[in-house]
């Protein structure tokens, strides 16, 4: 009888190690399979994050780079008097207003120009990553001169291809014009301002 029980109870004792056997591998099996379900979570997560920091960086350095220009051409307006009016050419920018309110590649001066790289500073061509565009158009004529000062700023979408330099030297309103519907390729970045001609004979 004694010996019945032990065999028994060993028997036992191996059905249920075979039991917690089994149970350990299903317990793994949806361990891993639970984990593996959370990294992809966490590097998908990480994708979009970084590409939204990436945007936001993009976009930050683009409203810089805007309002860089509004503040030149506030500067520029000061040489723009009554005693040199704009046709004289004395200032850098603004004597680009045209009547047709078309954008232009504004030129670039010794130490400012349309291109940005990609950390923000200003390059004196335009083979930065961030390109400016700027409209001038006349609000109030002269000799009380009043422009209104329109600037956008742009940089590619990662993936589509513009088919030419988006930020040539040598851009004319040809070039310039197609790149404000081409919100497929570009990110754009638009600030705007007025700017006065002063009363005072400089």
């Amino acid at each position: 009888m004694t010996r019945q029980v032990l065999h028994s109870s060993r028997a036992i004792a191996r059905q249920k190690r075979a039991i917690a056997r089994g149970y350990t591998a299903v317990e793994l099996v949806m361990a891993v399979g639970i984990f593996a379900v959370g990294v992809t979570g966490v590097f998908a997560m990480q994708r979009v994050t970084s590409g939204s920091n990436a945007h936001a960086k993009n976009v930050a350095i683009a409203t810089f780079a805007a309002e860089s220009w509004l503040e030149q051409l506030a500067v520029d307006s000061t040489l723009w008097t009554q005693q040199f009016p704009l046709a004289s050419g004395r200032t850098t920018w603004l004597k680009q207003v045209t009547s047709s309110e078309a954008w232009n590649l504004p030129a670039s001066s010794s130490t400012f120009g349309p291109g940005f790289d990609p950390l923000g500073a200003t390059v004196t061509n335009t083979s930065g990553s961030f390109c400016t565009h700027v409209r001038l158009t006349e609000v109030f004529p002269e000799p009380n001169g009043m422009l209104r000062a329109e600037v956008r700023v742009f940089w590619p979408k990662p993936g589509p291809v513009w088919s030419e330099a988006y930020c040539p030297a040598t851009a004319t309103a040809t070039d310039v014009e197609p790149i404000g519907a081409a919100t497929d390729n570009f990110h754009f970045v638009y600030k705007t301002t007025t700017v006065r001609q002063t009363g005072g004979l400089q």
